[in-house]
């Protein structure tokens, strides 16, 4: 079986936001490898459990021997001494100036989660991915704006919860 079934719906055009012609395209192309899908947040989940199963399901889908260290929790390398040049380009996404910016993002957000539920995930076996309730948690959060009504950034540009 192939990874994408060889049928184009109009959903699946209007999720991807391609035209039928380029996915058909792809899909001629006729990709036989299975895939792994990790969300990037699984190789730091802090569930030690799901965290171990993830590293096991991994393994053996890759046929590696040896086990895989736990991934650190932290961007060990953002600790460094050097300054980061872009600092000064940083910017709040929360903030109210970006807010267009974040509705076009919100709708990729949505539609790729939609796209991996319905014609990725659940209808495929050429696809493996480890912890699918842990999956359907995370693929829940990009339907929801993580700048709305949670969280509210103070002048020193800190996010708080709403409480502080």
């Amino acid at each position: 079986s192939t990874i994408l079934p060889p049928i184009i719906t109009d959903r699946e055009v209007k999720l991807l936001g391609i035209e039928a012609n380029v996915l058909s395209t792809y899909r001629k192309q006729k990709v036989y490898n299975p895939l792994f899908l990790y969300e990037i947040s699984q190789l730091s989940d802090s569930n030690d459990t799901r965290n171990e199963n993830f590293r096991e399901d991994l393994r053996q889908f890759l046929g590696v021997q040896d086990k895989f260290l736990k991934a650190p929790r932290n961007n060990v390398g953002s600790k460094g001494t050097s300054p980061n040049p872009n600092r000064n380009r940083r910017i709040n996404i929360c903030d109210a100036s970006h807010q267009n910016v974040r509705a076009v993002l919100m709708e990729h957000s949505r539609n790729t989660a939609a796209w991996i539920r319905e014609f990725l995930l659940y209808n495929n076996n050429d696809v493996m991915i480890s912890s699918k309730e842990y999956v359907e948690e995370i693929l829940e959060t990009y339907n929801h704006d993580p700048c709305d009504n949670s969280n509210q950034t103070k002048e020193d540009g800190k996010v708080r919860t709403v409480e502080e």
